[in-house]
């Protein structure tokens, strides 16, 4: 056993080194998820604030018509005046709104105020929400006279917020210091870790199963490799493990990659800046769904390597085999999409449809309400399959034809071991 296990890592320390020699592994596997997303993050970000600064130095045009209304005579006289206004004149306002000589019109209709813009138009939109908000402050200060005036308390106007409790509410959910909204948010982020990993780690299995198993066909060196001094349940152990760890790092390195652009993007968000105020315990993760999380994710990675490996072993090119594992990707696509609708449920059907039952019993796992039963099928399923397609792999690898010209009889038990086999 021992010598097994060394042999093992034997194959499974040069399979790795040969896959990180690719490029296509080191391109799609490391870089992309570390400084693609986090680069195109930051400069998303830096183009929008370069936007939003280009926005804010812009004069807004505005036609502004003059009024006897005190309040709009005001609201005018505060537009008049300020840096980012210009009041302008024009006999056809509509057309030069069209036409993107005025970023507003204002008029009066009945004692009312009406902001037309252009909306396809950048600063037409930017020249509304400034107008929106020197009339609301109109507004307030009004109001704040007239409350003075009856020599009524400003603190009034102050919104009171009540919450009310359901009897048949246990005391810990009560305590909920974090709002259910910002719960149910974070599970559904949470159970949209599993749908992110199933679109990655294929991804990330596509090159390192054609490194261990297409480019020895390729370069003619499967006949080298098959008289090696191990046993075909090692080499091809070592191979799929490869395989495995290269496609599990590649998801994981996805997943942080993207955590850091919403980091990026919640950190810069100034609305946003309120979820900085939520309790912590509102974002706690379980033992239980974390465990369930990382057991699904080595499934899929289990199920993936296997399927791909399988695949890569059928091909004899390296376009063939890119073509062959698109297909794989093609149905995985869909899965997370289908997960994810509401009202899709870990069921007694759902449970033996491959990668979706994954997804479901993540799904299931955060909202805690998982069927053992159920997650038992999930789990005996995917190893069923996996260890199907290993079957088939070491099958097709003993069909192969040594140098020495003998031949392995596919329907020959498993671990037969016959002197044709020269190890």
């Amino acid at each position: 056993m021992m010598e097994f296990l060394r042999r093992l890592w034997v194959v499974f320390r040069k399979e790795m080194i040969h896959c990180y020699r690719d490029p296509h592994v080191v391109i799609y596997g490391v870089l992309f998820p570390l400084l693609f997303y986090p680069a195109a993050a930051i400069a998303m970000l830096e183009i929008g604030i370069f936007q939003e600064g280009k926005r804010e130095q812009e004069t807004y045009r505005i036609v502004f018509p003059e009024s006897k209304e005190p309040n709009i005579a005001a609201i005018r006289d505060v537009l008049a005046n300020s840096k980012r206004c210009k009041l302008v004149t024009s006999s056809n306002p509509l057309k030069d709104l069209k036409s993107g000589n005025i970023e507003a019109f204002v008029e009066e209709a009945s004692g009312n105020l009406v902001v037309k813009v252009a909306g396809s138009l950048p600063l037409s939109e930017s020249a509304n929400n400034y107008i929106n908000k020197v009339i609301e402050s109109r507004r307030m200060k009004n109001i704040r006279k007239e409350l003075a005036d009856k020599n009524a308390p400003v603190e009034v106007m102050r919104v009171f917020t009540f919450e009310l409790n359901d009897a048949k509410r246990t005391k810990a959910k009560e305590e909920n210091k974090g709002g259910d909204a910002a719960v149910v948010i974070f599970r559904y982020l949470l159970a949209s870790v599993i749908c992110v990993l199933v679109l990655c780690i294929p991804a990330g299995a596509v090159y390192p199963a054609i490194c261990a198993f297409t480019e020895e066909r390729e370069k003619k060196t499967l006949e080298s490799t098959l008289v090696a001094a191990v046993s075909t349940e090692c080499l091809t152990a070592g191979k799929f493990l490869s395989v495995f760890v290269v496609a599990l790092m590649s998801g994981i390195l996805n997943l942080i990659g993207m955590s850091l652009v919403i980091w990026l993007m919640l950190s810069q968000a100034k609305e946003l800046s309120g979820l900085s105020r939520l309790s912590g315990s509102s974002f706690q993760v379980s033992f239980e769904t974390g465990a369930c999380l990382f057991a699904a994710t080595v499934l899929f990675s289990l199920l993936v390597s296997s399927m791909f490996s399988l695949l890569g072993a059928t091909t004899k090119s390296f376009k063939e085999a890119q073509n062959m594992l698109t297909v794989p990707l093609l149905i995985f696509t869909p899965m997370p999409i289908a997960g994810m609708l509401p009202g899709v449920l870990l069921s007694k059907t759902l449970a033996f449809v491959p990668v979706l039952n994954l997804i479901l019993w993540v799904k299931s796992a955060v909202r805690g309400d998982a069927d053992l039963a159920l997650v038992g099928i999930v789990v005996g399923e995917t190893l069923f399959l996996t260890c199907a397609m290993l079957f088939l792999l070491i099958r097709l690898i003993r069909t192969e034809k040594f140098v020495l010209g003998d031949h392995i009889d596919i329907w020959a038990p498993l671990f037969a071991r016959g002197k044709a086999n020269g190890r």
